[in-house]
């Protein structure tokens, strides 16, 4: 700018004649005008005054800059801040929160953080604005810019029951000035019923949709118009951000930690300038320590942490995240609830008595467990041959860990259901769970199977050895055959493979122990391969490959340290247990492992393998339940304790892939309750996932075996199941009790979907 003023002060024009202009171009294209004699001077009002004009002669001079025509120069400073959960879990942060005095040379400044929802509050404390002639209307008003120029589309909701009104303001709303939309700042406007429903537009918010401009400072006031007086919250919601200074941060226990916030600082003009700020939210830490919280009992805004053994007997903990390093015992009737992490420490255990429940409401939130986690499930009085429908609440949980001592496990095939037409004619359509012949139930096998092994002690090998023509190919010997001038192994006295490069100082660059094909196509969740090995890593290089079916892909590549004995000779230790996952390969009929060793052209060492290993493993599924007989053997009867062990708690939304055969009726499929607490049966018919599902079955076994039909000479009856229908309620089997829309942790149900 000062070189501008001093260019003016120097301009010095003289003009001869008559009807003549000069004209001084500025950064707007406003003006104004004097005439004197037939010559007219224009000029920019505030930056040029015109102190001499002289006829015949136009002197401009003595310019100078307008002292009220600042330009503003905006600076955003933030500062660190802590946000401190409620009792509730919950906090709210503000713009003015993390500001650390930002500026405006010319002014005031506004703070807002960018967002595209945002809620203003009006009360009777708020400020009132005529905007209808004869009433005044509550008003809540805040500023905003947009990050780029565009098309906003705008709409709100609101708490009052009246209609309500967003105004735009493109300057600075003078309140009681006149109807609103009469106003020079007026720049559109939006009418909405509570539920957000547009019900008029004026001005500029056609459709509801605003053309903004960036770098701008625009208002917008907020009030329920349809009686004078109203009151209420309004939401207003915007199809892309806007950075405003009504919109506030709100944090739970999922946002523990550090969170970084983005403040935007902007004034009259549409300067705008932004900075960053750290946000720590915590939760208020209470130890129970001594027999008692030394920071008061855990709300949903703390962080529980277990240091001494604790049994609830009777009482409840809330909090937004758990640690237990001790003993922590949930009694029957008591519950753990927790919005955030629950973590296990190394010496911590977490015990669910039978009844007790340990709820997580953050589906994202994990268990950790680092020490152990049992929960504990009570059958009730079992007769002999009598079953029960049950699933698990952990993770990991296997057939032979919880179910162990159970004499039949088996979980059910709804492709291989076939309504049994007897059953049908006594308990048709969708109350007929009785199979045609009875391979629906399938027995559960172990939750290890060994699919190939190789230990070498019958000195034969289950596959094939090849390699390039003059080798002597992979051998079968013990470490005292493998021992030659420069290499021999230590650590396994038992039988093994092994090719020495050093004995045969031949062309090694390929040789491949290969396994014969096995199958990892069946039920199974994971697989895994295992082995020992020797290695020498002295210039040879070894290779780990899997195939499917044609091409051997490498999986892992061997490396090993042997111990120098001087003058070239080494002794190679042997290591064992090396695991590689083999999961991955779930699924395929034809599985092949390889063991490949080079001597990349050189006079070198070996390598040796021992204990190939491929077991693959079957868990019970999250969310599927299973026949459980859970007596030792066909004439046992009682009660009895089944103990989830294994992994950890199963938290989040579990999905479950159902069958269907065509029609409802001959689609069941056995579910189960996979949480460590209850869940409510008409929140899971809500679900939109769920929505061909309205009826759930549950197996009451109130009657023996008998001449029921079915495909078996003895047969279960379908009147033993009770149901509970969506909005409708429970219906008994016979006497029995009536079912809830509370399903018990682990408790097994069938459901039917429509399809």
């Amino acid at each position: 700018m000062k070189k501008r003023f001093l260019l003016l002060l120097s301009l010095s024009m003289s003009f001869y004649g008559s009807a003549q202009s000069v004209e001084k171009f500025s950064i707007d294209n406003g003006g104004a005008s004097v005439a004197v004699g037939g010559i007219e001077v224009l000029y920019t009002v505030g930056e040029v005054n015109v102190q001499e004009i002289a006829i015949g002669n136009i002197q401009v001079s003595e310019g100078f800059i307008n002292p009220s025509a600042c330009v503003g120069e905006v600076t955003a400073a933030t500062q660190p801040k802590t946000a401190d959960l409620d009792a509730l879990g919950n906090a709210t942060l503000r713009p003015e929160d993390v500001d650390n005095g930002s500026i405006n040379t010319c002014g005031d400044v506004f703070l807002a953080f960018e967002t595209t929802s945002y809620a203003q509050t009006t009360t009777i404390s708020s400020p009132t604005d005529e905007l209808f002639t004869g009433g005044n209307d509550y008003v809540s008003t805040s500023a905003f810019t947009v990050p780029t120029s565009g098309d906003y589309a705008f709409s709100m909701t609101s708490s009052s029951a009246d209609q309500s009104l967003i105004i735009i303001w493109d300057d600075t709303p003078v309140p009681n000035s006149g109807q609103y939309d009469t106003r020079p700042e007026y720049f559109g406007d939006a009418f909405s019923s509570a539920d957000g429903t547009l019900m008029g537009v004026g001005g500029g918010l056609a459709g509801g949709v605003a053309t903004l401009e960036a770098n701008k400072t625009y208002y917008m006031s907020t009030a329920s118009v349809e009686a004078p007086g109203d009151i209420g919250t309004f939401t207003t919601t915007i199809d892309q951000a806007i950075r405003t200074t009504a919109a506030t941060r709100e944090y739970d226990c999922a946002d523990i930690g550090t969170v970084v916030e983005t403040l935007y600082v902007f004034d009259a003009a549409g300067n705008v300038d932004s900075a960053t700020a750290d946000v720590t939210v915590q939760g208020v830490l209470t130890t129970y320590t001594a027999g008692i919280w030394d920071n008061g009992a855990p709300t949903m805004g703390s962080r529980a942490v277990i240091d001494d053994a604790l049994v609830t007997a009777g009482t409840n903990i809330e909090a937004c995240a758990c640690d237990v390093n001790a003993a922590l015992t949930i009694e029957s009737g008591d519950y753990l609830r927790v919005n955030g992490a629950i973590t296990v420490g190394s010496g911590g255990t977490l015990t669910v008595d039978n009844g007790g429940s340990v709820v997580q409401l953050d589906d994202n939130a994990d268990v950790i467990n680092n020490g152990s986690i049992r929960v504990e499930k009570i059958t009730p009085a079992m007769a002999a041959k009598s079953f029960m429908i049950s699933g698990s609440p952990m993770t990991q949980e296997t057939r032979e860990g919880v179910f162990g001592s159970a004499y039949i496990v088996r979980n059910h095939l709804t492709a291989n259901f076939v309504p049994n037409v007897d059953v049908d004619a006594v308990s048709p359509g969708v109350n007929n769970w009785a199979d045609d012949n009875g391979n629906n139930w399938v027995t559960v096998g172990p939750s290890s199977v060994t699919v190939y092994e190789e230990d070498f002690e019958d000195n034969d090998f289950d596959g094939t050895i090849t390699g390039n023509a003059g080798s002597d190919l992979w051998l079968i010997g013990t470490a005292t055959d493998v021992v030659s001038n420069y290499w021999s192994t230590t650590g396994n006295s038992s039988t093994f493979g092994y090719t020495n490069d050093d004995a045969c100082d031949c062309d090694k660059a390929n040789d491949l122990l290969t396994t014969s094909a096995f199958s990892l196509d069946g039920a199974y969740t994971s697989a895994i391969l295992t082995f020992d090995h020797a290695f020498a890593d002295l210039g040879g290089s070894g290779d780990v490959l899997v195939s499917t079916g044609g091409v051997f892909n490498v999986v892992k590549t061997l490396s090993n340290t042997s111990a120098e004995q001087g003058s070239g000779v080494y002794i190679t230790p042997w290591v064992n247990g090396l695991a590689i996952d083999m999961t991955p390969y779930i699924g395929e009929p034809a599985v092949q492992v390889q063991f490949r060793y080079s001597d990349n052209g050189e006079w070198v060492y070996g390598t040796a393998v021992d204990n190939i290993l491929v077991k693959a493993f079957s868990l019970l599924n999250p969310g599927e339940g299973y026949m459980v007989f859970p007596q030792p053997d066909t004439n046992a009867s009682g009660i009895y304790t089944q103990n989830h062990t294994l992994g950890t708690l199963t938290n989040g939304v579990v999905d479950f892939t159902m069958g269907f055969n065509a029609n409802q009726n001959s689609s069941p499929n056995i579910l189960s309750n996979p949480y460590a607490s209850a869940i409510d049966a008409e929140l899971f018919f809500d679900d939109p996932a769920n929505s061909g599902i309205n009826v759930m079955y549950f197996w009451e076994h109130n009657t023996a075996l008998s001449a029921y039909p079915g495909y078996n000479a003895l047969n279960f009856s379908m009147a033993d199941i009770s149901l509970y229908q969506k909005d409708v309620g429970g219906l008994p089997a016979g006497s029995g009790a009536t079912p809830t829309n509370i399903v018990s942790s682990g408790q097994g149900f069938g459901v039917k979907p429509t399809a």
